[in-house]
């Protein structure tokens, strides 16, 4: 029965690992790289002083060679 059990994680384990690496690949894959930025605000309420509450900014870039986390 031990060894059974130790053949089943050793093979989902085997599986992770190859599955895993299929993804690093394909994320190379593309070669448009793109960075989601996101401004929230889920801390304060408009009651409290803060000038908005919720999601203020949320959309995809795409990223050019010279660009900064600022000057995205």
């Amino acid at each position: 029965m031990k060894k059974e059990v130790k053949k089943i994680t050793a093979l989902v384990l085997a599986l992770m690992l190859l599955l895993s690496a299929v993804t690093v690949l394909n994320v190379g894959a593309d070669s448009k790289k793109t960075v989601n930025v996101t401004v929230q605000n889920f801390r304060m309420t408009t009651d409290d002083g803060a000038p908005w509450t919720g999601v203020l900014v949320d959309r995809e870039v795409e990223l050019k060679d010279d660009d900064s986390m600022e000057s995205v």
